[in-house]
């Protein structure tokens, strides 16, 4: 796969599959299907703490704050048949609408990508692995994080806005607030809960801080996406109940 479209693959995926007839002997360990993923020019992929390709979901946050690693054969999913039990191994066994992170770098510069694939290793009369990728999208801005799902417009400026801005308390319970640093105008705030679905908006003329109330609030993960002209921040936030 080649994510930002400069020419350079930066990503290959190897499939294998075996078919067998009957269930392999019970001192024999076989590998039913296996899917891997091999970074390629300089690429790595975003880790979860297991050691294996994590499986994100929508609007999680792909940035340099996270575990890379730019090994080749990462396990995306494997399974195993060995002494009549089955092993799984990875993240992605019969995943739906997972999203891959993914960093890549273009003209020497780092950018941060997902892929979003279904993916599974299986037994039906025939053992076989299966990859189907669905979407995928880069952030064309050099070193600036993207939400997995989300497309990132061209010329938006992330850095010193985001580093400016902090949630507090977070986790939060009914209230928390957000500073600004400084005096922001036309500054407008949309908090999006695990699906994507907008629980919460408001726009402010001009301000550097803003308090929201979330006493209805599901206890959960939420991502707050704040704007002030072209310059654009995503954090996130827990909501402890």
């Amino acid at each position: 796969m080649d994510l930002n479209n400069d020419g350079i693959p930066d990503l290959k995926f190897t499939l294998t599959s075996s078919i067998i007839t009957g269930f392999p002997p019970q001192w024999y360990g076989y590998t039913a299907g296996t899917i891997l993923a091999t970074p390629l020019n300089g690429s790595a992929i975003l880790m979860d703490s297991s050691g294996y390709p994590a499986k994100m979901n929508l609007n999680d946050i792909i940035s340099a704050n996270a575990n890379w690693d730019t090994i080749a054969n990462q396990i995306i999913f494997k399974k195993l048949l060995s002494n009549g039990t089955t092993t799984n191994t990875g993240n992605w066994n019969t995943a739906t609408g997972g999203f891959l992170g993914l960093r890549v770098i273009a003209g020497g510069q780092t950018h941060y990508c997902w892929i979003q694939m279904n993916a599974a290793a299986f037994v039906s009369g025939s053992i076989a692995a299966t990859l189907t990728l669905m979407d995928y999208a880069y952030n064309s801005i050099p070193n600036q994080a993207i939400l997995a799902g989300e497309t990132i417009a061209t010329g938006i400026n992330e850095n010193s806005f985001a580093s400016s801005i902090n949630l507090f308390p977070n986790p939060a319970n009914d209230y928390f607030t957000i500073t600004l640093g400084s005096n922001n105008k036309n500054v407008e705030v949309a908090i999006a809960d695990i699906t994507g679905k907008i629980v919460y908006s408001t726009s402010v003329y001009e301000t550097n801080m803003i308090g929201v109330n979330t006493s209805d609030f599901a206890e959960g993960i939420y991502i707050v996406k704040i704007q002030s002209g072209e310059s654009i921040a995503t954090k996130k936030l827990i909501i402890k109940k």
